[in-house]
Parts: structure tokens; C-alpha cells; sequence
């Protein structure tokens, strides 16, 4: 893989980290919220989060990956229904 390609692929990766991070992350009213929801809310974006890097490392070219991303993907996958099921627990208590 060429030096281009390689820098390209890190920039890509740390803008889905940023919009994954900073996407919907207005201001929060903790009072107004139950425990239950704040934590809610937290689950969800952890879940945008690594939805984002999944479809990322999903849609990248073979070419442009990198060994172990595979195994990254199952684990971000095996994550990713960890807090599903956490969420479900959680408004389960609402």
C-alpha cells in the first residue's frame, strides 16, 4: 500500500471517530433525565460509534485494509450486540 493510501486511510479513520464521538452531543439536561435514560443516551452513542466504524471498515477497499481488520469487525460486531442488549435491559427498567 502506498504512503498516499495509508495517510488516507488514517485521516478517513479518525473523522469516523470524531463524527462518531461528536455527532448529536448537544447540551443535556441531567436533572431532567432519569438514570436509566442518561445511560441510555450514553449507550446509543457508543453504539452510533461503533456502527460507524463497522460500515467504515465494512466499505473499505481490500487493497486499502490492513491485517486484522476482520478480526476488528467481529469484535466491533459482538460489541455492538453487547449494548444492544444492555439498551434493551435498560428501557426495560423504564
Amino acid at each position: 500500500m502506498s504512503i498516499s493510501h495509508y495517510l488516507l486511510r488514517i485521516l478517513i479513520r479518525e473523522e469516523m471517530e470524531y463524527m462518531g464521538k461528536h455527532m448529536g452531543s448537544g447540551s443535556r439536561h441531567l436533572g431532567s433525565s432519569s438514570g436509566a435514560e442518561v445511560e441510555i443516551d450514553a449507550r446509543l452513542e457508543d453504539l452510533k460509534t461503533i456502527e460507524g466504524e463497522i460500515h467504515y471498515l465494512e466499505n473499505t477497499p481490500t487493497q486499502m485494509g490492513q491485517h486484522g481488520d476482520l478480526d476488528r469487525i467481529h469484535n466491533l460486531k459482538a460489541r455492538k450486540a453487547d449494548l444492544e442488549q444492555q439498551i434493551k435491559e435498560l428501557q426495560g427498567v423504564l
